[in-house]
């Protein structure tokens, strides 16, 4: 019998990780540093499962969408609402100096 070993899809490999929540804050922050944030949640809400999230957030699915789209500008408040779902929260901290 041939060993026939599946290939994980990059979601299921980020499902993997992202359900450590010391991984999840730290890709969060990671993809804040790098002027990704709304890519990140992006891809966290599609392992996670967007209509999970709209309903956690009480955002409809088609807004959750669009404030997780490239270049979309989300506010504040929505921000917040998707990290709290995800059991994350906003930290402000003072910038490094080079």
């Amino acid at each position: 019998m041939t060993d026939i070993r599946k290939t994980k899809t990059l979601d299921e490999v980020m499902a993997d990780y992202l359900s450590d929540p010391d991984d999840l804050a730290e890709y969060i922050n990671t993809s804040i540093e790098e002027g990704r944030l709304t890519e990140a949640l992006g891809r966290v809400a599609r392992v996670y499962g967007i209509g999970k999230l709209a309903e956690q957030t009480s955002l409809n699915r088609e807004n959750l969408y669009k404030m997780l789209a490239d270049g979309s500008n989300p506010s504040l408040k929505s921000l917040e609402a998707v990290l709290d779902s995800l059991g994350l929260q906003i930290k402000v901290e003072p910038k490094k100096v080079a």
